[in-house]
């Protein structure tokens, strides 16, 4: 970084060297501790870069392997078995870049981006939450008093019809906040608050091809689409436990 000018650079020491995703600031002499998250461009550059560091060293791997260079043909042969190998330009390779998160780490990320939705769909709902409560206390009390006066309980026919389009409206609210939770962060950075917080990115299967809005919201129907639009139904039920197989697929999938 000798003679560069001051400003925002690569991060030369970023916390997870196999998915750099932070830049630090120069001062024109010295690295400082100053630094922030990378935006999707730059990261995005990042990739590209060492996608074109990896063509060029296949490109060269190639060459020594068709003159004759036994070392470059078993370090062919080796990233055919491991189509993840640095350095051999995606030989062989047929997925997604970069390494499979495992389920720990998986887990840990939904878990944390779970509480921050719970905690911004209660706040978004609580007006509507709170009538719900004062239905249920109110039914409470009309309960109590008739049996106090030896009369049967009310009937739970007005205290459904007070709560269905409270809660209705609370769930509504809730898989909106989930949709432009996720739709909203994985188009912006890459990852939601939980994913960055254990160093994990969303990327596509073929090649190292932007997440745009429409690409997060089709995989966000994906996942939760079907179930919303059925109701409930046995459909929707069907697809929850396709849901809960699906996150339970790292423990067994290879590629996880």
């Amino acid at each position: 970084m000798t003679g560069a000018s001051p400003g925002w650079y690569r991060d030369p020491a970023p916390a997870n060297a196999a998915d750099p995703s932070t830049v630090r600031f120069w001062d024109g002499q010295n690295w400082t501790g100053q630094t922030r998250l990378a935006t999707r461009r730059e990261r995005q550059v990042w990739r590209e870069e060492e996608l074109e560091d990896d063509r060029e060293g296949a490109r060269a791997l190639l060459a020594r392997a068709e003159a004759g260079d036994e070392d470059a043909r078993q370090i062919m042969t080796a990233a055919l078995a491991d189509p993840g190998t640095r350095g051999t330009g995606g030989i062989g390779q047929t997925g997604e870049s970069g390494d499979a998160a495992g389920f720990g780490r998986r887990a840990v990320a939904q878990t944390v981006d779970a509480l921050l939705m719970g905690l911004i769909s209660l706040a978004a709902g609580w007006l509507w939450i709170r009538r719900v409560e004062d239905v249920l206390v109110q039914y409470a009390d009309d309960a109590r008093r008739a049996a106090s006066a030896g009369l049967p309980p009310p009937t739970l026919g007005p205290l459904l019809e007070a709560v269905v389009v409270p809660l209705l409206i609370v769930v509504a609210i809730g898989m909106g906040v989930r949709c432009a939770y996720e739709v909203g962060f994985l188009s912006r950075l890459g990852a939601t608050p939980g994913k960055l917080l254990l160093g994990l990115q969303v990327r596509r299967l073929v090649g190292d091809a932007n997440l745009t809005p429409g690409v997060v919201l089709g995989r966000w129907l994906a996942k939760y689409g079907v179930g919303v639009l059925s109701g409930g139904a046995v459909v929707g039920f069907l697809w929850l436990l396709y849901g809960v197989g699906a996150k339970l697929w790292p423990l067994w999938v290879v590629r996880r």
